[in-house]
């Protein structure tokens, strides 16, 4: 996926069926695609118009959301010996029929991995009023973030640090891991 890094041209966008409610997707400045829900199809027909003719900005509806540029899956292959993974690329712009092709590869886990991954867990679950508390909740957040990050196949990569430098907002990523009932 190779999106053109500033887009200034029209609006463009369609609309979807999402279990009795309509959503329409609109692809806006700098390629962020944006994804408005609403009650009825009369509803999405008529935004999506007003978007098109320009007579309301994406910036004006208030439940407009970005979507993520990409997402990483992570799940833990069950029963694997040594520890494998398998890593899956989501576009979540380019809508339900992407094809995916996971990627297994061996687990990056290591017992510091695995320290800061349960001590995240354990001080996510409560408010940190302490400055060096919400620091050291950082600081963890950080060291996982870098081993997840490193995942990254280097296509998507690029994408994103391509995305990253052009003007607009930066790229939005969501690392999804999915323990399974095998667990970590």
């Amino acid at each position: 996926m190779n999106p053109p890094l500033e887009s200034k041209a029209p609006l463009t966008g369609g609309i979807f069926n999402l279990a009795g409610q309509y959503g329409v997707c609109v692809i806006g400045d700098h390629n962020v695609t944006y994804q408005i829900v609403v009650a009825t199809q009369e509803q999405a027909a008529a935004l999506l118009a007003e978007l098109k003719e320009g007579r309301r900005k994406i910036e004006q509806v208030p439940q407009a959301a970005p979507l993520p540029t990409l997402v990483l899956q992570i799940t833990p292959i069950a029963n694997s010996s040594p520890s494998r993974w398998q890593l899956t690329c989501r576009h979540p712009a380019a809508g339900p029929d992407e094809p995916v092709n996971p990627i297994e590869f061996p687990s990056p886990r290591t017992p510091p991995f695995d320290r800061d991954l349960a001590r995240s867990h354990e001080m996510a679950a409560a408010a940190q009023p302490k400055t060096e508390q919400r620091a050291t909740l950082t600081a963890l957040a950080m060291a996982i973030g870098d081993t997840l990050t490193a995942l990254v196949p280097e296509p998507e990569r690029k994408t994103l640090d391509d995305l990253g430098r052009a003007e607009g907002p930066p790229p939005f990523l969501i690392i999804d891991m999915t323990c399974g009932k095998s667990g970590w």
